[in-house]
């Protein structure tokens, strides 16, 4: 009766373990991609921001 338990035991420690490596997975995957969201708009408003001044120079110039 108590190897049946152990068994059994065993058993559900294999499937939360593999259950537990693809919820790592899923959050790993989930983190990349709002790291990349992050950078992708980082990089959109850098170019937003040079653009801007790019702009006022040309617009300076032109004044002149």
């Amino acid at each position: 009766m108590e190897n049946d338990n152990n068994e059994m035991n065993e058993i559900k420690d294999k499937k939360n373990k593999k259950f537990n490596k693809e919820n790592k997975g899923i959050k790993n995957k989930k983190k990349i991609i709002m790291e990349a969201i992050q950078k992708i708009v980082a990089l959109i408003i850098l170019i937003a921001m040079v653009a801007a001044s790019a702009g006022y120079l040309i617009s300076y110039i032109v004044n002149l």
